[in-house]
C-alpha cells in the first residue's frame, strides 16, 4: 500500500481520544509486533497501527506517528503533505485536513470547517483546553522600500512603450489582426526576452536594440488553455501586450529583490468551532 493509495482499515473510522485509542490498542494488541494493527493487512506488513508510548497512544503510518493522543487530553499532529496522510488524520482526529492547491507557489495545507475560516496546518498541538496555539501562516509581499522604485520603473516604461507601440513604430509585432476577426496581442515567447524588452523600453533604447528581441513572438492566450484572446481594436490589443510585459517584470520570483516573506500569527482556535 503506497503513499498515494487509499488506506483500508479493519476498524471503523471515528474521531478518537486517548481512552478510545487505548481500548482499540488493548483489543488488537499483537505481542509479537508490539503494536495494534488497524489495517486489513496482516500485522507484520501493516502500514497503520496504534502504538502505546506509555501515557500516550500514537497512530503509526508507515514510519511516522501522524497523530498522538496523550492521557492528559493533548493531541499532537505531525504534518506530512500527502493526500492519504490527510485522509488518515481526518478519519481519526478532530480536524478535517486538505490541501487547497497543488501549485507549489500557492500551496497551503489547511484544516477548517469546509467553507469557513481556514488555518495553516503544520506540526501542531491541540492543548488540553481544546485550543490550538501558535498558528502561523507565511505570505509574500512587496517590500515597502521597493514600492517607489517599482512605481518609477513602470512610469518610465509606459512613458516610452505606449506611444512607440501604439504609433506603429514596430509595425505589427505587438498587435496583429486575427484571422477570424479582431486583433491579437503579441509578446516575446520567453520570460527572459520579455524582461529584456521591458527594460529596453524603460531606458528608451533604439529600434535596433529592441528589434532583435522581437524575433520570436506569441499571441496572448487564456490562462488555462490554448485559445487566443481576441481584442476588438488594435489599441486594446497593444495595451494588453504592454500590460503583459509590465506584469512579467513586476512578478514575484524566488530571486526577486522586491519581495519578502512575512508571517501572520493567529489567535487561539477552538477545535470545537471548526
Amino acid at each position: 500500500m503506497g503513499w498515494g493509495s487509499n488506506p483500508s482499515f479493519c476498524i471503523s473510522t471515528q474521531t478518537l481520544d486517548y481512552n478510545r485509542a487505548m481500548r482499540i490498542w488493548e483489543e488488537r494488541y499483537n505481542k509479537r509486533y508490539g503494536e495494534a494493527n488497524i489495517s486489513n493487512s496482516r500485522p507484520g506488513r501493516t502500514n497503520y497501527a496504534l502504538v502505546n508510548l506509555g501515557g500516550a497512544i500514537a497512530l503509526r503510518m508507515y514510519r511516522t506517528r501522524v497523530i498522538t493522543w496523550r492521557q492528559n487530553g493533548r493531541i499532537d499532529y505531525v504534518a506530512y503533505d500527502t493526500s492519504v496522510t490527510h485522509k488518515v488524520q481526518s478519519a481519526f482526529g478532530p480536524l478535517r485536513i486538505w490541501s487547497d492547491s497543488r501549485l507549489r507557489s500557492k500551496e497551503k495545507t489547511r484544516f477548517g470547517n469546509w467553507g469557513g475560516t481556514h488555518y495553516p496546518f503544520g506540526d501542531i498541538t491541540i492543548d488540553t483546553d481544546g485550543c490550538i496555539y501558535g498558528l502561523r501562516d507565511t505570505f509574500r509581499r512587496v517590500k515597502k522600500e521597493a514600492q517607489a522604485e517599482r512605481a518609477a520603473l513602470v512610469e518610465q516604461f509606459r512613458k516610452h512603450a505606449v506611444p512607440r507601440i501604439l504609433l506603429g513604430e514596430f509595425g505589427k509585432e505587438f498587435c496583429r489582426p486575427n484571422f477570424h476577426g479582431g486583433f491579437l496581442a503579441r509578446v516575446p515567447v520567453s520570460k527572459e526576452t520579455k524582461l529584456a524588452v521591458f527594460y529596453a523600453f524603460a531606458k528608451n533604447q533604439s529600434n535596433s536594440e529592441i528589434d532583435p528581441h522581437l524575433q520570436y513572438m506569441a499571441s496572448l492566450s487564456c490562462k488555462f488553455g490554448r485559445r487566443k484572446i481576441t481584442y476588438s481594436t488594435p489599441e486594446l490589443a497593444s495595451f494588453a501586450a504592454i500590460n503583459s510585459l509590465c506584469r512579467t517584470a513586476l512578478a514575484d520570483s524566488y530571486n526577486s529583490p522586491w519581495h519578502e516573506d512575512y508571517e501572520v500569527e493567529y489567535p487561539p482556535v477552538v477545535v470545537a468551532d471548526l
